[in-house]
């Protein structure tokens, strides 16, 4: 009986050994191919824009706030661009300034996408006189941040204008400041 037990056992154990070996040899590997495509993001999905003047600060030479002439005027912001243009005005003496401060404003559409934002560029243009190639203002802008995000989707510019020279003619003088922002995934 404990022979006939032995035997069954190991019946068992090698019909088991052999089926499991059975399958594997019989058994393929299973291979999905496809693709995935990712579509890009579109300009009305992706938009960063100037939204508004928030603050304009004059200082006159003396550094008194508020009290000099300097201003704006003809302050576009140009719907759905990265620019605002603006003319200056009320500059007398060298060192007065203006100080502006833009709302810069994400919106996008789509989840996990971050806007990164490159250094503004300024562009100081005098009209009169067509001639001069004397720069009279200097103008410097930064962002307080160059990264928005769905969390934080608004960030200040600051732009910085200072008269450096007198012109011996009226000139007019036109600043455009521009930036660009490029979608950056934040996955």
């Amino acid at each position: 009986m404990k022979n006939r037990r032995i035997a069954i056992v190991a019946f068992l154990i090698v019909a088991i050994l052999l089926m499991g070996v059975g399958y594997a040899a019989i058994s393929r590997n299973l291979q999905i191919t496809g693709s995935a495509h990712i579509s890009a993001v579109t300009v009305n999905e992706f938009d960063v824009t100037f939204s508004q003047v928030v603050s304009e600060t004059p200082t006159d030479v003396n550094g008194a706030a508020g009290t000099a002439a300097p201003s704006s005027s003809t302050n576009t912001i140009e719907a759905g661009a990265h620019e605002v243009t603006l003319s200056v005005a009320g500059f007398e003496t060298v060192g007065d300034k203006l100080v502006l401060v833009y709302e810069v404003e994400y919106s996008t559409q789509k989840e996990g996408i971050d806007a990164l934002l490159e250094t503004p560029v300024v562009t100081i243009a005098n009209t009169n006189p067509s001639s001069d190639t004397n720069q009279y203002f200097t103008a410097t802008a930064t962002f307080a941040t160059d990264t928005l995000t769905e969390a934080a989707p608004t960030t200040t510019l600051t732009l910085e204008i200072e008269l450096v020279a007198v012109p011996t003619d009226a000139t007019f003088t036109s600043i455009t400041v521009t930036f660009s922002a490029t979608p950056k995934s934040n996955a």
